[in-house]
């Protein structure tokens, strides 16, 4: 198990996001949401195709995440999103190691940004649609190139202007977007320059290999993940995952932040399994994002279970797999409240 301590910034300026909304879907309704009217309904019920409806939150520059809730390796992923009058709609598809749609529980997330961006902190986002307009944001008013092809498929770099500096820092998270089959990306690798921050993206289909598709890549750094600066919120990063004592990354002070200063930390329970405990920040309607990190191959991570609270502590499983089976991966995770 490492530690690491960030005493929280004092945020000068909250104004990003224009619009968010976050909801869980627990097998038979939405819980945990933001707005309180948000819905999510199964279409057909057993199908594993779920629109989520979050009232009023429509935005012409908006992007979404989703994050799986279950042991067994099946993930979710974006068909789409779009606005219905004022109302934001967000699409989900879920799959088994299989590749067949399948029902699960899930954590799902909305938020549209135009600025100012904060004094303190960061928050970028690039939802790249292959070919078409992108949607995007960098709080810091640098503008974001379109992202490089890589030779081969499946691969893209992206770079996020503005936001470098000498050491890494802030929390990257990363969906598929894909409304014809299975997909799922993940951030293979992360560099820093004194200017810029870069992220490899890579994709895969059901069957593990390498696939073109859409994604949407999001950053924030003394941030939420849907841009906000609190009340209480935390994050975490695991570069290299192994036995004991070989777990590295939360000890990168700048990659693992708390609001309120105090120490998260990631216990290894098995393979592919990892325990995260984020001390008191737990509070009101909660909400939690695990994706991916690093170049084994086509590994992802997601939530094992809806996180719990240990007095005023938040935990969560993470749970990572490997052509459906479990496998140790690093990952990033992200907690925040209303």
């Amino acid at each position: 198990m490492t530690i690491a301590l960030v005493m929280p910034a004092q945020v000068a300026n909250a104004a990003v996001p224009d619009k968010y909304g976050f909801a869980v879907w627990n097998g038979v309704a939405a819980v945990k949401r933001t707005p309180a009217t948000t819905t999510i309904v199964e279409v057909p019920a057993g199908s594993g195709q779920y629109r989520v409806t979050f009232p009023g939150q429509a935005h012409a520059n908006g992007y979404a995440h989703v994050t799986a809730i279950n042991g067994g390796g099946r993930w979710c992923q974006l068909n789409n999103w779009f606005s219905i009058g004022a109302d934001a709609r967000v699409d989900v598809d879920c799959y088994n190691p299989g590749g067949f749609k399948q029902s699960t529980n899930f954590s799902v997330m909305y938020a549209g940004s135009s600025g100012p961006g904060p004094v303190t902190g960061a928050h970028v986002y690039y939802a790249y649609n292959l070919g078409g307009v992108p949607h995007k944001f960098n709080s810091t008013g640098a503008v974001d190139p379109a992202p490089i092809d890589e030779p081969g498929v499946g691969s893209w770099l992206q770079n996020f202007n503005g936001i470098g500096g000498p050491m890494m820092k802030g929390q990257l998270q990363v969906t598929a977007l894909n409304f014809a089959e299975g997909a799922r990306c993940k951030a293979s690798a992360w560099f820093i320059d004194a200017g810029f921050q870069q992220v490899r993206v890579k994709c895969y289909n059901s069957a593990g290999a390498p696939l073109d598709t859409r994604w949407v890549l999001s950053y924030h750094e003394r941030r939420e993940v849907v841009g906000k600066a609190g009340p209480k919120f935390a994050y975490g990063t695991l570069w290299w995952p192994g036995t004991p004592p070989l777990l590295s990354g939360f000890d990168v002070a700048e990659t693992n932040y708390s609001s309120v200063g105090m120490r998260n930390t990631v216990l290894y329970v098995s393979t592919g399994r990892y325990l995260v405990s984020l001390p008191n920040v737990a509070g009101g309607t909660d909400h939690v994002q695990v994706t991916g990190y690093g170049h084994l191959n086509n590994r992802w991570c997601q939530l094992e279970d809806l996180w719990f609270y240990a007095g005023n502590g938040v935990q969560v499983k993470v749970a990572c797999f490997n052509n459906g089976q479990p496998a140790d991966s690093g990952f990033f995770v992200t907690y925040s409240t209303v």
